[in-house]
């Protein structure tokens, strides 16, 4: 098995049977009006006036992680709210980013921010979409949640956000692709694994994609109730019913914390990796933990002494390639970490790992086309 050194594991052989996170019990419960944090709390709704919606943008960010929510958010209405009829649509919605000038969201699309950081009003509510993060980012988003009523990622957003440190000691979700890294780039997080949601009495994370549409569904109800949202579902031609309270987790500002002030976690699965020795014929063998080796950022572990030796001769003929590099961007590099140790592929008896099926899948293709030269 290879175990990522200081961070996840990776092995040589690869498990014969690899023991998966289990999914854990999502709790379901109805609406309280008490003072302690309970499943679906509601969020404070002024009498009149707008709900502010931030969605924090920058180079890259993913389109449907930012135009569910935002569709969700614009097609509420509360009749008989406030006094005018603006009152009766309660969010009000703008984007926020570095700068005012163009960026590129995915697949080009064209955006104009409405505020820089250095302008934008105060929100109620932050949305994080996937992207990149700047120091600038993080440094707003901090500072912005402090008076928000909650802060929220969708898909690989959840990085951004873990980034600023709002998620140290609480639970929280990604992408099913991403989930891996999540937990190993951030080890104060209790990563939850099978859900739609994650939420809390400030932050809230979705898994990814549509996933952000049920996650502001459930900020609705929030606010609003079931029936508010229920007909914005309805209105959207939205059948699921994934954004209801049992299909998420509640985690009440927190979770459990370990006796180190941490959060006790379930181990991430391990790389199921192949021993140097059978590369070739690819032959499953569980490794042994007293048998390992740190070289490289990664830990390597072997099923025999001979194994290991052989490791030791010609490291750098076993050892991982590209270590974590998406397959169209090896050619230029990538992020260190960036793959996920469960995604891999051997070729020419060495290993790559990756970041996306889409990556492993691309280099499969076509392997010589992202081999160094």
């Amino acid at each position: 098995m290879f175990m990522p050194g200081r961070r996840l594991g990776m092995t040589l052989r690869t498990l014969s049977a690899l023991v998966l996170v289990p999914v854990l019990a999502v709790p379901a419960l109805a609406l309280e009006d008490t003072g302690k944090p309970v499943p679906g709390e509601r969020l404070p709704v002024p009498e009149t006036g707008s709900i502010s919606v931030a969605f924090v943008l920058s180079s890259g960010a993913d389109v449907i992680d930012f135009a569910g929510p935002w569709e969700v958010f614009q097609d509420v209405s509360v009749p008989g709210r406030g006094k005018t009829a603006a009152d009766t649509r309660p969010f009000r919605l703008f984007t926020v980013a570095e700068s005012r000038e163009p960026i590129r969201a995915s697949a080009g699309l064209q955006i104009v921010p409405d505020f820089a950081f250095s302008e934008a009003p105060q929100p109620q509510v932050i949305v994080i979409p996937a992207q990149g993060s700047t120091p600038a980012m993080l440094q707003w988003i901090r500072k912005a949640s402090a008076g928000a009523d909650l802060t929220l990622s969708v898909c690989t957003g959840a990085f951004v956000l873990a980034e600023t440190g709002l998620l140290d000691g609480k639970s929280a979700t990604t992408h099913h692709e991403s989930l891996n890294r999540f937990a190993r780039e951030f080890p104060k997080l209790d990563v939850q694994r099978g859900v739609r949601y994650v939420e809390g009495p400030r932050v809230a994370t979705a898994a990814g994609l549509t996933s952000g549409i049920d996650l502001a569904l459930r900020v609705v109800e929030r606010y609003f109730g079931r029936e508010v949202a229920d007909k914005t579902a309805r209105f959207m031609e939205h059948e699921s019913d994934a954004w209801s309270a049992r299909r998420g987790y509640w985690d009440a500002d927190g979770g459990d914390r370990a006796a180190d002030g941490g959060v006790a976690t379930s181990p991430a699965p391990a790389l199921r990796g192949l021993d140097p020795v059978r590369l070739a014929s690819g032959v499953e063998i569980q490794g042994q933990e007293s048998l390992e080796i740190e070289r490289g950022g990664y830990r390597y572990r072997f099923a025999t002494g001979a194994d290991r030796e052989t490791f030791v001769g010609d490291p750098e003929r076993y050892e991982i390639q590209l270590r974590g590099a998406c397959a169209f961007m090896a050619e230029h590099g990538a992020p260190p970490g960036s793959g996920d140790p469960d995604r891999f592929l051997v070729h020419r008896g060495r290993i790559y790992i990756f970041a996306s099926e889409n990556c492993r899948d691309s280099f499969k293709a076509d392997p010589e086309r992202y081999l160094p030269k």
